[in-house]
């Protein structure tokens, strides 16, 4: 409402709608600056872009004085719309979150009571990838089920993505096959578990991929060596399998 105090009339009314309220600075005080909030909080969100990611922990930098607080709570979702019960965390402790693709961490702030603020320096949010993966290549058996001789490179393999020492299966581990000179990438599916596949390589043809006789699951064409690549929770590694080029007529 806005009046002419020469009239006391008034000159316009505006609909504030029905959730307004009154509100005056310093509480008519005098003071044009109200006080900062005693607590305040901050999320993030956080997507693995790996199914069913098995969650690490959380640790964070912080400076908290006194009897000043900051707590961090988490939670997690398979499809970034609804996530679990959010659980306190303690940093640098294993989440107990379910398995998601996405992590909602929030930071809650509370001032001392002398009014100084907790600052949070930083914060880390890390995967529940316990080991190192592996990109394993092996020699693999012919369409007979048949080992060759380690003398015949035929070009037979057994590809299998693992994690650690022992190569243990490891749930969201994901496995690539490419050509390593043109970078492309086969459409598989490769299977972590074993994939068995005979590889030629042919300088200058085109890459390629189809379906295999007996126990070989697919025949692969590329200019260059074949390379295969893990993923899990993040973390990669390769293994590029040296195939000779067949002899030149």
């Amino acid at each position: 409402m806005c009046i002419d105090p020469n009239t006391d009339s008034v000159i316009e009314t505006i609909d504030l709608g029905s959730d307004a309220r009154p509100y005056n600075y310093g509480d008519m005080t005098g003071s044009v600056a109200p006080a900062p909030p005693s607590i305040g909080t901050w999320t993030a969100f956080y997507d693995s872009e790996t199914v069913n990611q098995e969650w690490g922990i959380v640790d964070w930098t912080a400076d908290v004085p006194d009897d000043a607080s900051l707590t961090v709570t988490a939670s997690s979702s398979t499809d970034g719309e609804f996530f679990s019960p959010a659980e306190p965390v303690t940093d640098g402790v294993d989440l107990s979150v379910p398995n998601g693709q996405y992590l909602r961490v929030s930071v809650d702030f509370k001032r001392s009571t002398q009014g100084e603020s907790p600052v949070l320096y930083d914060l880390a949010i890390r995967t529940g990838v316990s080991c190192e993966p592996r990109a394993v290549c092996e020699q693999g058996p012919n369409p007979a089920g048949q080992i060759p001789p380690a003398s015949n490179q035929d070009g037979f393999w057994t590809v299998r993505g693992c994690c650690g020492d022992d190569c243990g299966e490891v749930p969201g581990l994901t496995m690539t096959v490419s050509d390593e000179l043109t970078g492309t990438v086969f459409p598989g599916p490769f299977t972590p578990s074993g994939t068995n596949v005979k590889y030629v390589q042919a300088p200058g043809g085109k890459p390629g991929q189809k379906s295999g006789p007996g126990v070989v699951q697919y025949q692969l064409k590329g200019q260059g060596d074949m390379v295969v690549t893990v993923n899990v929770g993040g973390s990669t590694a390769s293994q590029t399998c040296r195939v000779p080029p067949p002899p030149r007529n």
